[in-house]
């Protein structure tokens, strides 16, 4: 379903009495725009954080950026541009793009965890976290896969700035639901949780 509503993204940690903050408002639509805006804030707007503090230890650190039409038309722009792209090649890359969105919701996923074997997302149902998209009805959707961002850590930090080497990069993709993001729904979140805790990552419309 197309369509377009304001959002104000809102990061709730849920770990320790920890709070997030309020993000600025911003225009969200499942529609391509029709103009590519600067890639880093893009990217600032679509892109949230938590973490789980337990007997002062940071059981996990996670960042995840909701993968939208804004984000993918700025991350073509981007790309383009840093690889000296011409108009074939990039309108190529952006009907990947576009498909990549008609087929899933797709989330970049950066985690890091105080246990390195804790850090296993890849393992899918077997994994120790719950990973789920959510809606203010109670309605949610489990990832259909969760893979390992395998290109090279410069190329994922020239695209994820605040990224460090001790975050694993996934990517999780999600059914595509009318009932998650459909007409009336006032906010959707990320929630990622395990006996350790959890958070979640609050996307909240105007």
């Amino acid at each position: 379903m197309k369509r377009a509503v304001a959002i104000a993204a809102v990061a709730v940690l849920a770990a320790c009495g920890t709070s997030g903050q309020t993000a600025p408002v911003q225009n969200f639509s499942d529609q391509w725009p029709s103009r590519a805006r600067p890639y880093d804030e893009v990217l600032q707007d679509w892109t949230r954080a938590g973490k789980i503090v337990h007997d002062f230890d940071r059981v996990l650190d996670v960042k995840a950026t909701f993968m939208s039409p804004d984000w993918r038309a700025a991350y073509v722009r981007k790309r383009a541009e840093a690889e000296l792209m011409g108009d074939v090649e990039r309108a190529r890359l952006t009907d990947e793009q576009k498909a990549a969105d008609d087929a899933h919701y797709e989330v970049a996923l950066f985690v890091a965890t105080y246990r390195h074997e804790e850090n296993e997302l890849q393992k899918g149902e077997k994994s120790m976290w719950r990973i789920v998209l959510a809606d203010d009805q109670g309605n949610e959707i489990r990832p259909v896969e969760i893979k390992r961002d395998r290109r090279p850590p410069e190329v994922i930090r020239a695209y994820f700035p605040d990224t460090t080497p001790r975050h694993i990069a996934y990517v999780a993709r999600f059914p595509r639901s009318a009932e998650l993001l459909g007409a009336g729904a006032g906010k959707f979140s990320l929630k990622m949780a395990s006996a350790r805790g959890g958070v979640e990552l609050v996307w909240t419309a105007k």
